[in-house]
């Protein structure tokens, strides 16, 4: 799936982290202060940073200018979040309540962590067929003018439904 935002200056994308999706975010023009775990850098036109899941991530606007990113993410989910949140187009925007909010996260298998939701690492509560866990060490990284910067993740545990995502076991 891809997404597409502008975002003026001083806007941000708060803290949360995708629950069975690998996100990859270009920054098309404009600067983005990135955190992702425990790392941060800021990345201008051109830089590109890759998120693994379960991995706390937010974005900010901290040039002065307008600032267009683009995110894929490695497996469909999360735009079950966009559609829960949004109105078709010529409709009025409604104001939805935390609990709307937190079940339209869940949906899209997103947490944020100001709205005070869990990760318990077990995918088998928003998963729906038989999941399975695996250990995974990974690696975010930051690309930015040429340069590749590694940002180790913090969460070690993840797992996928592999009836529902088609996806097979990965051997330990």
């Amino acid at each position: 799936m891809l997404v597409t935002e502008d975002m003026a200056p001083g806007d941000a994308i708060p803290t949360h982290k995708h629950l069975e999706q690998d996100e990859i975010v270009l920054i098309e023009k404009g600067t983005i202060h990135a955190h992702v775990g425990d790392q941060e850098r800021d990345l201008r036109a051109g830089g590109m940073v890759f998120i693994p899941q379960h991995t706390w991530v937010s974005l900010k606007n901290t040039g002065t200018e307008p600032a267009s990113i683009v995110a894929i993410f490695s497996a469909p989910g999360f735009e079950d979040h966009l559609r829960c949140e949004s109105v078709p187009t010529g409709e009025k925007p409604i104001t939805i309540s935390l609990a709307e909010e937190n079940e339209c996260d869940h949906l899209g298998h997103v947490v944020y962590r100001d709205r005070g939701e869990k990760d318990s690492g077990n995918q088998d509560s928003l998963s729906k067929g038989n999941a399975y866990r695996r250990t995974r060490t990974g690696l975010g990284y930051f690309v930015d003018r040429n340069r590749v910067r590694r940002a180790k993740v913090l969460d070690s545990a993840s797992s996928h439904s592999s009836s529902r995502r088609g996806l097979r076991p990965k051997p330990s």
